[in-house]
């Protein structure tokens, strides 16, 4: 069996649920769908309070950074 992994998602990011559906096939769902308080993984494992905090917590993370970036950059701008 050949290992299979999702597709990229265009303009999003993806998740590969840990479990195969009924079908024995692999589901895929957009990062936005992480934690959102809706099931959509087989047994609810994007639901999962441990992940959703790690989850929250990069998720902040990678926003304070980004934002650490683009004023930056901002700044570098204004200043040439």
């Amino acid at each position: 069996m050949l290992y299979q992994v999702c597709s990229r998602i265009p303009g999003g990011g993806e998740f590969r649920c840990p479990k195969l559906d009924r079908n024995g096939a692999i589901k895929c769902i957009y990062d936005s769908q992480i934690c959102n308080h809706t099931a959509d993984c087989p047994d609810g494992d994007d639901e999962i309070p441990a992940l959703c905090l790690l989850y929250a917590v990069l998720d902040a993370n990678i926003k304070k950074v980004f934002d650490f970036i683009i004023t930056g950059l901002e700044s570098y701008r204004r200043d040439m």
